[in-house]
């Protein structure tokens, strides 16, 4: 269980009318970077980038785009995200310290979700639609990206996504889903080593989404979902393929966004919902459920430095889904300290184990 100790810091930077997400976290030294996006006033996405909560706009409000990524590496900054073109196609791109690449060349609509350096060389993780939907399924291609070279990780005979990638030693992973066309339909979690795809979940009555992966001591850890026939979606985390299923209370439905581990702690974070659509912002430690917020909310990223854990993701301001903000959750293990960011809402949380 968790203490909340300061909620609602508001209108710090932004407007009452604003909505957006803090997407994902990155703590490098003593320095804090959050990226998301946040609606302008003529109702338009802007990819954002807040340092140490200084917020930095990495698009000029024309046109949708969001940022969804971000690492910093030998001083340098690296966001990825997407921004909508004239032809109305969303472009992968990536900004290095605030300028931005282009990663497709904008004639179908692409999207990069992840990304990871490591001496120098510049890994990012998405994928591409290559058809015109069919029904409700988007027929698309994972990839990923190295300094900028594309690597197709399935051909136009199966559909799949990329979400997060994590380089550990010579060894590169991503995760994602696949759509499986020749066995009704069903998706299922895939995680691509070296360019090689495994199942890591499969069953005819499952969809399955793998969404962050984190390496560490040859151990490979998957956070995502599986959704059951008729029962909602379950927060399930991998640990070297084997599958666990993360205590929700009972709630209806449940998903683990994020994974991080520090020494022998695994921290998930995510959401969890009843029947009504009330969500709530979780992080699991090891397996156990602590709830972050009181309020309509979710928590996108985990991220862990030292006692400190840091969690992104959104808020709502009247408990609804008509309009949310984007938030950062400090918690302090022990010593509470009161930092000041330019982010809507900060909660300031410690455990009480």
């Amino acid at each position: 269980m968790l203490i909340i100790l300061s909620i609602n810091m508001k209108n710090i930077i932004a407007q009452d009318f604003s909505k957006g997400s803090a997407n994902f976290i990155h703590v490098s030294g003593k320095d804090m970077y959050v990226v998301g996006m946040e609606k302008n006033t003529q109702g338009v996405t802007v990819a954002k980038l807040w340092i140490n909560g200084i917020a930095q706009n990495l698009t000029d409000g024309s046109k949708n785009a969001c940022a969804n990524s971000v690492y910093v590496s030998d001083k340098n900054t690296y966001v990825v995200g997407w921004e909508v073109n004239e032809q109305g196609n969303s472009v992968a791109k990536i900004w290095k310290n605030g300028k931005e690449q282009n990663l497709t060349d904008g004639s179908k609509s692409a999207y990069a979700y992840s990304v990871y350096v490591v001496n120098n060389d510049i890994y990012v993780a998405g994928y591409e639609k290559y058809s015109q939907d069919r029904g409700m399924i988007h027929y698309c291609i994972a990839k990923v990206w190295i300094n900028g070279i594309v690597q197709c990780l399935n051909d136009e005979s199966k559909s799949a996504k990329a979400f997060s990638i994590y380089v550990s030693g010579n060894d590169v992973y991503i995760v994602g889903n696949e759509y499986l066309l020749d066995n009704g339909g069903i998706t299922v979690g895939v995680m691509w080593k070296n360019g090689v795809i495994q199942h890591i979940g499969h069953d005819n009555c499952y969809f399955m989404e793998a969404k962050s992966v984190f390496v560490t001591n040859n151990d490979v850890y998957v956070a995502g979902f599986s959704a059951d026939c008729g029962k909602g979606n379950i927060a399930v985390l991998w640990k070297n393929g084997v599958i666990h299923q993360l205590s929700t209370d009972n709630y209806f439905y449940s998903n683990a966004n994020s994974v991080y581990v520090s020494k022998s702690d695994v921290y998930v974070a995510g959401v969890v919902s009843d029947y009504e659509n009330e969500k709530s912002a979780i992080l699991w430690k090891n397996g156990i459920v602590q709830y972050v917020s009181q309020n309509w909310s979710a928590a996108n990223s985990v991220f862990v430095s030292g006692k400190n854990v840091y969690l992104a993701g959104y808020e709502s301001e009247n408990n609804t889904n008509s309009g949310y903000n984007p938030i950062v959750i400090l918690g302090k293990n022990r010593k509470m300290q009161n930092h000041s960011l330019s982010i809507n809402s900060i909660h300031l949380y410690k455990s009480n184990k």
